[in-house]
């Protein structure tokens, strides 16, 4: 049987009920089970049921590749935002975010139960809305426990040199890999990492789920790959009642 759900050990283990969906989370599309155009109310139903979640609970934004963050939970799927930040009050809420190549992003604070979910595209990266999402959950990154999804490899993730260098821009020279061909890669993930060091998140708190997107279509839908008409994945993580737990 195909996995619906790809899980991190370190949210898992911080008490998070989370999880990436997978392209077999669509029961069924034009192209049949897992098919490459999917009907994303199915792959959210499918996708829910595995987390034992009831659907009803989404909370779903509209992305536009910018850095707002949403955290007053809106059910109308109409506002503009890339990021959803919740606390335990909101915990019958499931936030969940879409993507087909760009990162998804979850954290959670280990003391407080506030968590973050965040799309994160080159667009995204540039303009930080994983820092935004992090100020927005308040208290110190020290807590924060975070899981970086899978997303288009730097295999995969050919750029021309204005992308490459407004990724660089807003992380480091290192993401960037110019030895390939005439064209740069661009590695997402660790920009996302490199930035969420920089926030002040501890190395060992940050989780590579592994998986590309574009390179493994018995798994992932892509954008890249797929086209236009491309299903999505999606990515959720629950907020949870504060327990009391030591750090250091």
């Amino acid at each position: 049987m195909h996995p619906l759900i790809v899980r991190s050990k370190i949210l898992a283990k911080a008490g998070f009920l989370h999880g990436f969906s997978t392209r077999w989370a669509s029961e069924a599309g034009p192209t049949g089970p897992g098919g490459a155009f999917p009907d994303d109310a199915i792959h959210l139903s499918g996708f829910f049921e595995a987390l034992g979640r009831d659907p009803e609970s989404a909370l779903r934004v509209k992305q536009v590749h910018g850095n707002a963050v949403l955290q007053t939970p809106a059910r109308d799927w109409s506002t503009e935002a890339d990021a959803i930040v919740l606390g335990p009050e909101d915990a019958p809420i499931t936030p969940v975010i879409r993507t087909a190549d760009c990162v998804p992003v979850l954290v959670g604070d280990a003391f407080t139960g506030r968590v973050a979910a965040v799309h994160a595209g080159w667009q995204g990266v540039e303009k930080c809305v994983v820092k935004e999402a992090i100020q927005a959950m308040g208290g110190p990154a020290i807590r924060l426990v975070a899981a970086i999804g899978p997303c288009i490899c730097t295999d995969c993730f050919e750029v021309g040199e204005e992308v490459a260098s407004a990724v660089e821009g807003a992380s480091e020279p290192d993401v960037t890999d110019r030895s390939r061909g005439p064209k740069p890669h661009v590695d997402l993930r660790l920009a996302v990492r490199l930035q969420l060091r920089a926030l002040g998140l501890r190395p060992e708190s940050i989780e590579d789920v592994a998986g590309c997107t574009q390179c493994e279509p018995e798994r992932f839908f892509s954008f890249r790959r797929d086209g236009a008409n491309a299903g999505r994945q999606m990515a959720v993580i629950v907020p949870r009642a504060t327990r009391n737990l030591r750090h250091t």
